[in-house]
């Protein structure tokens, strides 16, 4: 067994994941790198399966032991002994980590309202000339962009698997709410280390700095698409989503039951009496 402990970000998009990992990185016992290629490595290991190589004769549990080693030779040269993952797509392997990970894997999950989610993500769009939406089809203007998005796009696909967690695995998501994070940063960390049952850190909100800075314009065509500013709380950005993407997320079930699941565990409205848990078993306090 690794003398290094696991644990994991998911969640949605343009939700507080960068800004998340750059507060822990001021932890001396945490590692918590940009967006990590360790799921796609043990979806390659899994896809040789099919190879002529392995049908001939079955490498079965080699591979199983190499797909279950990715983990701690990634992380082998990394001083730190907590190491947290990210890959939005965690959120749809958690049976696959309760198998060959651990039995209680803990997932750090950022939320945030769609509507601020999708104004965040015009924003970003309006002075890109490559398109990170999807490829290279057109989205001329901020109405088709959204339908995009929650139709087919990065968020869609992000909500489907986050909504499956929360049905499926609760006791192993920390929903961590973006609001509570820039109103209530000391509370939410916090609640962070109590479901990661590790020792307390106090952080520093006010001087912080992302370590790991990535090539945004040359991944995405899109330039300081994971650029943390350096005054802490919320920007003020025009609201671009248009009334009728609003409408849909005040309307749709599916939009309605991720907002009522949010808002449950947002610091703001617990302060209205609302129920709020740190993850999904206990509530919070």
């Amino acid at each position: 067994m690794s003398p290094k402990v696991f644990f994991f970000i998911a969640g949605l998009p343009r939700s507080g994941s960068t800004l998340l990992t750059t507060i822990l990185n001021q932890n001396p016992n945490i590692h918590a790198g940009p967006n990590s290629p360790v799921l796609n490595l043990m979806e390659m290991v899994d896809t040789f399966r099919g190879h002529e190589t392995n049908k001939a004769f079955s490498y079965d549990d080699e591979l199983n032991n190499v797909r279950s080693s990715i983990l701690d030779s990634f992380y082998s040269e990394i001083v730190e002994m907590i190491c947290i993952d990210k890959n939005r797509e965690w959120t749809s392997h958690i049976q696959f980590l309760r198998a060959h990970v651990t039995p209680n894997p803990k997932i750090i999950c950022p939320i945030r309202s769609l509507p601020e989610i999708l104004n965040s993500f015009l924003h970003i769009l309006e002075d890109a000339e490559t398109n990170i939406l999807d490829g290279d089809l057109v989205f001329p203007d901020d109405l088709s962009r959204c339908k995009h998005l929650l139709g087919n796009g990065v968020v869609a696909a992000s909500l489907q698997s986050f909504m499956g967690a929360v049905k499926a695995f609760p006791d192993n998501l920390f929903l961590c709410d973006y609001d509570s994070l820039l109103s209530h940063p000391e509370e939410t960390f916090k609640r962070l280390y109590g479901f990661l049952d590790v020792p307390h850190f106090h952080h520093d909100f006010v001087h912080f700095d992302n370590p790991f800075l990535t090539d945004d314009l040359h991944a995405y065509g899109v330039d300081n698409l994971h650029k943390i500013h350096s005054e802490w709380g919320a920007r003020s950005l025009k609201f671009r989503v248009p009334s009728v993407i609003v409408e849909e997320c005040s309307k749709n079930p599916i939009f309605c039951e991720y907002e009522l699941i949010r808002t449950g565990h947002s610091l703001l409205t617990c302060r209205t009496n609302v129920i709020c848990r740190d993850a999904f078993g206990g509530p919070g306090t």
